[in-house]
């Protein structure tokens, strides 16, 4: 059976017309970049992720990052603190915490120690000029225990992307198919129907990362569509109102550049598009809301023309 018969299969159901997908999951482990962008591109949606290229210099960052986080809060040993970062070299010092007793206070007799332990950094200049990304990292001290796992932790993220990294690159993607975010926090959104072939996908590939998906086809019920059209309504009225903050924001800073502006104008695009879609599927009435955002797309237009003339 098809991956087009399995959908239509699926769909096909006496309750009424295909809304779209609640689509939610579970995503853990760092994976390679080359498979997923294999699979990606092998179930035609790379384009639609835009997936990260996550730059050796990132990678150092996060692993000065993640090496210091055994312990949490106050059990936590060791800090980092940026020292440098310019055009040719970042460095960090770690710096190791301890409670020091003997002193003397209202509260307490003991006291906050701190001490630079090492320092590690990383060497722009050297990455400009295609110096081999396991010589860009450098440390004091390379036997010591933080910077083993600085080390460890580099040579894995110049390689991998994180979970973090496919989920902001698939929720880049639902964005592109209409979708909206049905909960403040966690993971479950509403995919339109016209893109439910771009959620199976979606599920195949989150599949084959090894990450759980759930898909829950909706319906046209009158319960359905009235919440849907509810949140729909929230959702891109929110988004409008957040794109005009950033406009005003705009208009009074001297420095806007010109392509700063040419890419708002493309997202006003793009959000008229998804309210449209939202529209047809829902049978959501919003003439006011296009009202709104072609004034400020037009205004951001006239702007754009008086700076290029």
């Amino acid at each position: 059976m098809t991956k087009e018969t399995i959908l239509q299969e699926l769909l096909r159901q006496n309750e009424g017309v295909h809304l779209g997908d609640l689509c939610g999951w579970s995503i853990s482990g760092d994976t390679l970049q080359s498979e997923v962008r294999e699979i990606a591109t092998r179930l035609g949606i790379a384009d639609d992720l835009g997936l990260p290229t996550v730059s050796a210099a990132s990678a150092y960052r996060r692993a000065v990052i993640d090496a210091i986080k055994s312990g949490r809060g106050d059990e936590r040993k060791f800090d980092s603190l940026k020292l440098d970062d310019t055009e040719t070299k970042i460095v960090h010092a770690i710096v190791e915490r301890s409670v020091k007793t003997g002193g003397s206070g209202e509260l307490t007799s003991n006291d906050a120690d701190f001490h630079t332990e090492l320092k590690v950094g990383f060497d722009k200049d050297g990455y400009k000029n295609g110096k081999d990304v396991e010589l860009l990292l450098r440390s004091e001290d390379d036997t010591h225990i933080i910077s083993r796992k600085i080390r460890a932790r580099y040579d894995e993220l110049c390689v991998k992307y994180l979970p973090r990294d496919i989920r902001v690159a698939f929720q880049r993607a639902f964005e592109k198919w209409g979708a909206i975010r049905l909960l403040d926090h966690g993971g479950l959104w509403w995919v339109p129907a016209p893109y439910a072939d771009k959620v199976r996908s979606w599920k195949e590939f989150m599949s084959e990362l090894n990450n759980t998906t759930v898909i829950i086809p909706v319906f046209d019920t009158e319960e359905t569509i009235s919440s849907l059209r509810e949140q729909s309504s929230l959702t891109l009225e929110a988004q409008l109102n957040s794109m005009i903050e950033d406009l005003e924001a705009f208009a009074s800073a001297s420095t806007t550049r010109v392509s700063t502006l040419e890419k708002r104008l493309d997202m006003f695009e793009e959000l008229r598009n998804r309210v449209e879609l939202h529209a047809k599927v829902l049978g959501l009435q919003q003439n006011e809301l296009l009202e709104k955002l072609d004034a400020a797309a037009n205004g951001l237009s006239q702007s754009l023309n008086s700076i290029e003339s």
